[in-house]
This record gives C-alpha cells, sequence and structure tokens, in this order.
C-alpha cells in the first residue's frame, strides 16, 4: 500500500475507456497523477488541495495530499493532513453499517466488537468479512501513522527511533486480528462439516481453540516459506510471511520477511510500518526512521512506471501479452515469470486494480492465464 501510487490508479480507471466524456473531478484527477509522474509535485498537491475543498470528508484525498506535501518538503502540512486522515478513518470506516450500536469507542474498536458478537452468535461467514474489514483497515491505519511520525520528526528536527513506538500496539493488533480471521475461517469450515453430517453446527467455535489456530497458522508459514525459496523475487508472499511470523511469535523470522520485501519493494508503506515495529521489539532501532523516510519517498521514475502499468491493465488483452513478452525476455522464464506474474498483481493491488479479471496473477501456483 502507498497512497500516491493508488492515486495513479484511481486516476487511470476514473478516466478510464468509457466512452463518456470525464467530469472536471476525473481530469483533475488525470492532471495530478501525470504532474507527479513527471516530478511537479506541487502542482499535484495543489490539485488534491482543491478536490479535498468540495469532498472534505474524503480519506483517500488526504492520505494522498499528506504523502505529496511530505515529499515536496512540507513536514508541517504533511502532519496535519495525515493527522486528520487518521481521524476520518477511525470515524468513517463503518460509515456504512445500519445497526443501532452504541457510539461507544472508535470506528475500529466497533468494527472488532461486531465481529466477536458474530464469533459468538456463530454467524461465521459475517465474522469473516469483518474482520477481513478490521485488518484492511489496520493495514491503512499502520501505513497512515508511518507517514506521520516521519512528518513529525522531520518537523520537530527529531532523529531517534523512539517516536516510531506508537507504530507496536498497532502491529500487535494486527496480529490480534489475523489469529481472530484463521480461527473464525476454522470454525466456519468445521460448522459446514457437521452441519452436512446433520450434527450441531454452533459449537464450532469451542473446537477451535488456541492448538488449531497456532496449527493452522503453522502450516501456512511453512507452506509460503516453501514457495518463497522457489520464488524469491515474489512480494506478496514475503508480506504473508512476515505477517503470520508476527502472529505466531516468531519475530526474527518476520524481521527476515519484511526485509525481504523491502529489497523488492522499497515502497511497500505496511512492510515498512511492521517492520519498523518488529524491530524496535528486537530491540534494533539503527535504521528504523531512515527505513520508514525512504518507503514513503517515491520519486517521479517509479510513479512514471506505474503510472504506465496503470494504463497497460485498462486492456487486459493487451495486459496480458506484455507481461508475457517481459517473462519470456527473463532468466528463468517458469520461476522468475510466476514471480514477475504475482509482482505485476502487487502493482496492480496498490495501484486499486486488482479486479477479478486480473486475480489469477496474484497466486504464483495459478495456472498461467491465456491472452
Amino acid at each position: 500500500m502507498n497512497f500516491i501510487l493508488y492515486m495513479l490508479g484511481q486516476a487511470v480507471t476514473r478516466t478510464g475507456n468509457s466512452g463518456l466524456r470525464p467530469s472536471a473531478i476525473e481530469r483533475q484527477l488525470r492532471k495530478a497523477a501525470v504532474d507527479a509522474a513527471s516530478g511537479d509535485i506541487d502542482s499535484a498537491a495543489n490539485l488534491y488541495e482543491q478536490l479535498l475543498e468540495t469532498r472534505p470528508d474524503a480519506v483517500g484525498p488526504k492520505l494522498v495530499l499528506a504523502q505529496l506535501r511530505l515529499l515536496s518538503g512540507q513536514a508541517n502540512l504533511a502532519a496535519e493532513a495525515f493527522d486528520e486522515a487518521i481521524n476520518s478513518l477511525l470515524g468513517n470506516s463503518v460509515g456504512n453499517e445500519k445497526n443501532n450500536e452504541a457510539s461507544e469507542g472508535n470506528a475500529l474498536d466497533r468494527l472488532i466488537a461486531s465481529a466477536d458478537r458474530e464469533l459468538a452468535q456463530s454467524h461465521f461467514a459475517r465474522a469473516i468479512d469483518t474482520l477481513q474489514n478490521a485488518m484492511e483497515t489496520v493495514e491503512t491505519l499502520l501505513a497512515a501513522n508511518a507517514g506521520l511520525i516521519v512528518s513529525d520528526s522531520r518537523m520537530r528536527h527529531v532523529k531517534g527511533a523512539a517516536a516510531a513506538e506508537s507504530l507496536i500496539p498497532l502491529a500487535e493488533l494486527g496480529d490480534l486480528l489475523l489469529r481472530m480471521f484463521a480461527r473464525a475461517n476454522l470454525a466456519s469450515n468445521l460448522a459446514a462439516s457437521l452441519r452436512k453430517r446433520h450434527l450441531r453446527d454452533d459449537l464450532a467455535l469451542l473446537a477451535a481453540g488456541r492448538g488449531n489456530v497456532d496449527e493452522l497458522l503453522t502450516r501456512q508459514f511453512e507452506q509460503l516459506r516453501a514457495e518463497s525459496q522457489l520464488h524469491p523475487s515474489h512480494v506478496d508472499l514475503f508480506y504473508r510471511m512476515g505477517f503470520l511470523a508476527r502472529t505466531l511469535g516468531r519475530m526474527e523470522d518476520a524481521a527476515a520477511a519484511f526485509s525481504r520485501v523491502l529489497i523488492l519493494h522499497p515502497h511497500h508503506l505496511v512492510a515498512a510500518a511492521l517492520f519498523a515495529a518488529t524491530n524496535l521489539q528486537l530491540k534494533r532501532d539503527d535504521a528504523v526512521m531512515p527505513m520508514l523516510a525512504m518507503s514513503l519517498a517515491v520519486g517521479p521514475e517509479t510513479l512514471a512506471r506505474y503510472l504506465k502499468i496503470a494504463e497497460a491493465a485498462a486492456d487486459l488483452g493487451e495486459f496480458d501479452r506484455t507481461v508475457e513478452k517481459l517473462v519470456a525476455a527473463s532468466a528463468s522464464p517458469h520461476t522468475e515469470g510466476k514471480s514477475i506474474r504475482a509482482n505485476l498483481a502487487m502493482a496492480l493491488s496498490e495501484l486499486g486494480l486488482l479486479d477479478s479479471a486480473h486475480g489469477p496473477w496474484r497466486n504464483p501456483m495459478a495456472p498461467v492465464p491465456q491472452s
């Protein structure tokens, strides 16, 4: 996840081949993306500021503006924008829910409480969806807080890593949510099996205890580790390995996995935030702040490359042909090819363009799509 990269994908999507004339806002988004990819960060930031005048509660544009302000050296404005975005995110993450829940706690607290109730009531499918939303919210909060920490440190001229310690509770909350997510999936599968045998399915959650969850997470971690040895350039494999390792308490393995993610993709904000939290928990704080700063510093060349990917993805057939050319030109089409496809899927995900049509690229073991 990187806010500026997501901006590029949205600009292409909103001004794509719909056959309709783009609206003023769509043209504004497109111009901001092109300006950023051309190195004119101030112009892109000003365009997003104008956009927020008409949509003051929009979280996404606030995060984009914050990162743009940071890139342009305006740390005070960046910190203010990141702070506003975080507050909006916590206030709006369940804004579409139609229920009469008490307004205690922030939106993330209410989302987790809702998942707890759904699990207790054996509504496992609902709980899985709710937990997925909560995990995505935590990932966004990790990335946004990383931006706020870097902005604050520059504004206050603070070089120590102590400011990044606020990432640790968020990272630990992510660990807890992944455990809850695994338990919900185990219970859901067990309940389905019991129903087939005409047995009571309301006891499924009791059977999905901590030992079963640990076994599932360990099995998934070992599977991903084996796949990562076959596909050493597959970013998403290492990211998921890091998340699983943290949840299992294997901090050294988590640090190694997140380090590999950032070698392959230096601008993966969530991986950078989790790597920072993990290093701080391991009492390694030397490179925390420089690493967080690097993850936010997306240069014009990177932006231009991602803009080309977004534009190519608008035509699935052309995109597939382009990928096949990249695979054919690689040193080892069989192994490297799967990593190329998977990493392009990661790029599409960051651009907000990973839909069902592009989904097969994400799984390194999936059949190769035919163009």
